[in-house]
């Protein structure tokens, strides 16, 4: 009908054709304003999507089109965002994705573009995010949490910090929180194992995004699923175990629904004697209709649990070790697998696939370290 309004879901092209042929439209694309998508890849970040919206990426939405002529462009009423909660447990959760990205959009939507500008966004959202924390309204620090680039050998680790926001970083060494005073990073630091390492994005003299990460003397290097590669990516999500763990926490797991398997590129195999994995499991209850045809079989198992297969350089290489998955069949939650690595010259990359009957129950990895000799 000519009077019909139509809403632009899957990309914009949809409302530019509708507003070309003289509809009123409003814009709502995905992935830019579909608010399920994780704010950051870190590996705290809740349950989502794991392809990156950030809080930049929605400061950058475009709300008119800019292919469309300006006759055409009268139709645009504006934007909404999405926010998809089937892997959101909790209403904080919620609240996680929703702020401050829905900030970001407000200011996209309602403020003229000569008066926006990126860091001027970000000096006024500091004192927003302390109003956030005054309504209980758990808004994510996602934009500004400090992230730990890491390259580990024997005995120590090249840490590189980054922040989304691009604020200036402190950091400390003797497990105190970074203040205004502490030391400023401007180069990747070389610490010694074993080591704690602070650091805090610094809005003046106010510090936002705090992390620290310890990197404990018996461990060469660690990779949460996070941090691993899919092997193919076809359908990846970030879930939450059923299960916590005795602390209350509940891993994430990033795995390809269709796919589950992971790479580590590069593993510094070389002083490694030994390999742990802490893997979970999930009911497969994902309705996947016609596309379950394109879920990979899993590799016959040779044990009734089956096993966690590592291969050596691809994922059609040597076997490097499989571990046994019956002690972790039988927990509720996660469970840390291990065994001896053949000794290897150099780093290699590690492929890590399930063996089993069947995609049920969907089995996937926490995080895997390489242990020293």
């Amino acid at each position: 009908p000519a009077d019909a309004v139509v809403m632009s879901w899957r990309g914009a092209q949809g409302a530019i054709d509708a507003a070309r042929g003289g509809h009123d439209v409003v814009l709502s694309p995905s992935p830019q304003l579909y608010l399920d998508h994780l704010q950051s890849d870190a590996p705290d970040e809740p349950p989502g999507r794991p392809d990156v919206v950030g809080l930049a990426d929605v400061y950058a939405f475009t709300v008119v089109p800019p292919a469309l002529e300006a006759d055409a462009a009268r139709h645009v009423l504006g934007a909404q965002a999405n926010l998809w909660t089937e892997h959101m447990r909790t209403p904080e959760r919620v609240e996680h994705a929703a702020f401050p990205r829905l900030a970001a959009l407000a200011e996209v939507l309602w403020t003229p573009p000569a008066r926006r500008g990126w860091q001027g966004f970000v000096a006024r959202l500091g004192p927003q995010m302390d109003r956030y924390r005054a309504l209980g309204v758990d808004a994510a620090d996602s934009a500004f949490e400090v992230r730990f680039g890491e390259d580990a050998d024997a005995g120590a680790v090249t840490v590189t910090l980054s922040d989304q926001a691009g604020l200036p970083i402190r950091y400390t060494r003797d497990g105190r929180e970074p203040t205004a005073a502490s030391p400023l990073y401007s180069a990747p630091l070389r610490l010694e194992r074993p080591a704690t390492l602070r650091a805090a994005a610094f809005l003046g003299t106010r510090a936002l995004g705090a992390r620290r990460r310890d990197y404990a003397a018996d461990e060469i290097a660690r990779r949460s699923s996070d941090a691993l590669k899919q092997c193919s990516g076809k359908l990846t999500l970030r879930l939450e175990d059923d299960a916590p763990g005795d602390d209350g926490r509940r891993a994430r797991f990033d795995v390809d629904l269709f796919d589950p398997c992971w790479i580590w590129p590069q593993a510094p195999l070389a002083h490694a004697s030994r390999l742990a994995a802490r893997v979970g499991q999930l009911p497969y209850n994902f309705q996947l209709g016609k596309d379950a045809a394109n879920v990979v079989p899993r590799p016959p198992p040779a044990s009734a649990d089956g096993e966690l297969i590592v291969r050596l350089d691809t994922c059609s290489g040597p076997t490097l070790v499989a571990l046994p998955l019956a002690a972790a069949a039988a927990s509720r939650g996660t469970t840390t697998l291990a065994a001896d690595l053949p000794r290897q010259d150099g780093p290699h990359d590690l492929c890590f696939v399930f063996s089993g009957r069947g995609s049920d129950p969907l089995w996937a990895i926490d995080d895997v370290r390489l242990l020293p000799r």
